[in-house]
């Protein structure tokens, strides 16, 4: 309302992303909420040409033309599910995997004492999770797990102890071993920047809700994303297309290395 006064705002509200189902389009998919967003921000920048009088000895600016406008925003998301964590490194959607199942596994690796070794690499680039009946030999001779090796049978990892006593540096062992069907959700980077519309819908304790629509914008990581270090968080920028925006009093139209899974 023109001449509102004292309209202070404590924002708070809810983020939805509907990604393009390709890019460089603008067909949409449907909206998902991307959950708990404790910040977003918008920025607007102009850029003019600046005119300089030289009739006198101090150049005065007697006209500017604006050449310019970039209108950005980034948002700071701490749910971290695989959806939103595949937003970070790609257009490509979370890909639900069963692995394979067998019995009588065998792999052969050269060995130094204090390494671990990852099973079922040769069948996926990060491996085999959920192994058992695991053994190991070198040269044909079997070797007993105590003293020599540990085994992580939920990740598929084997361990040559430090003080193994019948495995030695560059030895050649024999690890067999069963794997059980584990289904996981993998996130792969495709190195191409998401696409799709974004709107927020306001739901503030105190001051005016107002909710926005960006109709294009493209997505993409901004500063690091912590492993470990208290809450995770997702940055992400967005970078609207177009000479339009809007509010709601505002519509806008502004403008294969596998990275995570989760297993089921």
């Amino acid at each position: 309302m023109q001449g509102e006064l004292k309209n202070y705002t404590l924002g708070r509200g809810k983020l939805y992303f509907d990604k393009f189902a390709a890019i460089n389009t603008e067909i949409a998919t449907g909206e998902r909420y991307l959950g708990n967003t404790p910040a977003i921000t918008m920025t607007t920048a102009y850029q003019n040409l600046d005119h300089y009088s030289s009739d006198e000895g101090v150049r005065i600016r007697d006209d500017s033309v604006q050449l310019q406008v970039d209108r950005a925003g980034t948002f700071q998301c701490d749910n971290i599910n695989m959806e939103n964590l595949a937003m970070m490194f790609g257009i490509a959607d979370p890909v639900d995997q069963t692995t394979v199942v067998g019995t009588a596994q065998t792999e052969d690796f050269t060995v130094k004492k204090g390494l671990w070794y990852q099973l079922g690499t040769e069948l996926y680039a990060d491996g085999l999770g959920t192994v058992s009946n695991v053994s190991v030999t070198v040269t044909s001779t079997p070797v007993t797990m105590d003293g020599n090796y540990q085994v992580d049978l939920d990740k598929g990892r084997i361990f040559i102890e430090d003080t193994a006593t019948d495995i030695e540096d560059e030895d050649v062992i024999t690890v067999t071993y069963d794997v059980a069907a584990q289904d996981r959700v993998l996130v792969v980077d495709d190195n191409t920047q998401v696409e799709g519309s974004l709107r927020f819908i306001a739901d503030n304790p105190k001051g005016t809700n107002r909710d926005y629509y960006w109709p294009h914008v493209r997505l993409a990581p901004s500063g690091e994303f912590a492993l470990i270090l208290g809450p995770l968080s997702l940055l992400m920028v967005g970078q609207p297309f177009g000479p339009n925006f809007t509010s709601s009093n505002i519509a806008s139209r502004p403008v294969k290395t596998k990275l995570a899974d989760e297993y089921a």
